[in-house]
């Protein structure tokens, strides 16, 4: 009986794993639309975006700002927080899930690209992200890998190739740290300046997503060169051996198991301050930031950043 049960265990979780690719391929798919019906939203009348959750789409409720979700535009949905959200991050037991992934941890213009499945401690990330330590001293010089990230210029929104170079980089126990951010194309340098680390959010993304093209140049080389908050990045695409499984475990946990939350491009910070869309994204970033001082849904960064504000 006991393997029987083991088979039939497997084949529940090969099951999951099919609906779930399909619910994030669909989420890309159909994000942009309803995208730009938020964006367009700010030169039209309430009444329009009232009309539009009326026909069935799902406003999702960030700081008083009406943002919508895209996985399953046509699914009606409650908007109480504590029922069709999930409970607050806070009260979830076992957060190190978040780095059950292949993780990379933004800070600024350097990037950390953990190990799969690798945890670092608390005293390794607060030194990565401080900018007074010495990058050089974490590990032993190697040559800088290219990241990649979604980008397509037949969408407007990259001229960058798709890749970020960086001048520098060292391997250590936990995976690559990289910094000096620069276009593979020209050389040039990024202009960074970012100060101590206030915050960090979790980066829901996938290269080959339209949407993600959009919103993954504006983030790595335009917004977080500039502003003091850590970005937990996932991509689900090519990397869904490692990542999914962190996106399931955010949906079923932290959001009670609603399925719109497979939707990407995603910022999640908490219950209050997720951001779903490209275009919502672009325009809501600014506001998250000045909004989210000191929150952190990792709690090992959130213990890194504190200890860096406290010296």
């Amino acid at each position: 009986m006991a393997g029987k049960r083991k088979r039939s265990k497997a084949k529940e979780v090969k099951t999951t794993t099919e609906k779930r690719d399909e619910k994030v391929k669909k989420s890309c798919v159909s994000e942009g639309e309803v995208g730009r019906a938020t964006n367009m939203s700010e030169k039209v009348t309430v009444a329009i975006v009232v009309i539009l959750a009326l026909i069935g789409g799902v406003i999702l409720t960030w700081k008083g700002i009406s943002s919508i979700s895209t996985v399953n535009p046509l699914k009606k949905t409650s908007l109480n927080h504590s029922t069709s959200q999930g409970v607050p991050v806070g009260e979830k037991t076992n957060q190190s899930e978040w780095f059950e992934g292949k993780a990379k941890i933004w800070f600024c213009d350097r990037v950390l690209i953990l190990k799969e499945g690798v945890k670092p401690p608390v005293e390794f990330i607060a030194k990565f992200l401080n900018p007074a330590t010495n990058l050089e001293e974490l590990g032993n010089a190697t040559e800088p890998e290219v990241v990649e990230f979604s980008c397509r210029k037949d969408v407007g929104a990259c001229k960058h190739d798709g890749k970020i170079c960086f001048e520098h980089a060292v391997k250590t126990p936990y995976g690559i740290v990289q910094w000096g951010m620069k276009d593979c194309d020209t050389g040039e340098s990024v202009q960074a300046n970012c100060g101590a680390p206030q915050s960090c959010a979790v980066y829901f993304t996938g290269i080959g997503c339209p949407h993600c093209a959009k919103t993954d140049p504006y983030l790595f080389y335009k917004f977080l060169p500039t502003h003091p908050i850590v970005l937990v990045e996932y991509e689900v695409y090519r990397e869904s051996k490692y990542n999914a499984k962190v996106m399931d475990w955010y949906v079923e946990n932290i959001r009670g198991g609603d399925s719109k939350f497979y939707g990407i491009p995603q910022i999640y910070v908490d219950d209050k301050h997720t951001i779903v869309g490209d275009y919502p994204i672009l325009n809501g970033m600014e506001d998250l930031y000045k909004e989210t001082p000191g929150l952190c849904p990792v709690p090992e960064i959130k213990k890194a950043i504190s200890s860096i504000t406290k010296e």
